[in-house]
């Protein structure tokens, strides 16, 4: 199961914060492969191409704390 849903905002740490675009599922519902996540700022080049959404890792993000 996922530990954050579609619209959620996330921040990671050398992507930034951005909003969970859609969670990606490996074979089944119940496996969890990683999160689409569209970030305010697009990323660099080096990573993704400098396309934004991009596939992260669950293990990467936390919460966005609300200000």
């Amino acid at each position: 199961m996922s530990r954050f849903k579609q619209n959620d905002r996330v921040v990671d740490g050398y992507l930034g914060a951005g909003e969970i675009f859609s969670v990606v599922y490996a074979s089944s519902p119940k496996k969890l492969f990683g999160y689409s996540v569209l970030f305010d700022k697009t990323p660099d080049m080096r990573y993704n191409g400098g396309e934004n959404p991009c596939l992260v890792f669950p293990d990467t993000l936390i919460k966005e704390q609300s200000q």
